[in-house]
C-alpha cells in the first residue's frame, strides 16, 4: 500500500490541485502544463507534497479501522457462534464512521499542503 501511495503521489497530488481550484479545468494537456510547473517552481520534490501525510492518514485509519471492528463486533464466539451479515454490516459502519471521524484532520491537513 505504501509503495502504491508513494507511487501514485504525483497523480494525486494534482488532482487535489484541480478539486480545489474550480477555475483549473482538466486536459492531458493542462495535467502535463501543471506537472512541468510544479518541477519548474518547486522541484521534483514538490510533486509528493502532502503523500507524508497520506501515509499517515491511511496508516491511522486501517489501525483505528481495524481496532473498532475488534471492539464493536467482539469475538463471535460471545454471541453464540457466528455473527450476521447485518452485525458484520452495522460493525464494519461503525468501525469506519470512527476511523473517518478520527482521521479527518489529517486529510484537511493533506489538502491544504
Amino acid at each position: 500500500g505504501a509503495t502504491a501511495k508513494l507511487l501514485t503521489g504525483p497523480l494525486d497530488r494534482i488532482k487535489l490541485l484541480y478539486q480545489v481550484n474550480p477555475g483549473m479545468v482538466f486536459s492531458l494537456r493542462s495535467f502535463a502544463h501543471t506537472w512541468t510547473s510544479i518541477v519548474r517552481r518547486a522541484g521534483t520534490v514538490a510533486l509528493w507534497r502532502g503523500s507524508g501525510v497520506a501515509l499517515l492518514r491511511d496508516s491511522f485509519y486501517a489501525a483505528t479501522f481495524f481496532s473498532c471492528i475488534a471492539v464493536y463486533g467482539g469475538s463471535p464466539e460471545k454471541h453464540g457462534g457466528s455473527a450476521g451479515p447485518v452485525r458484520h454490516f452495522l460493525t464494519a459502519s461503525a468501525a469506519g464512521a470512527t476511523a473517518t471521524l478520527c482521521t479527518y484532520p489529517l486529510d484537511v491537513l493533506r489538502t491544504r499542503l
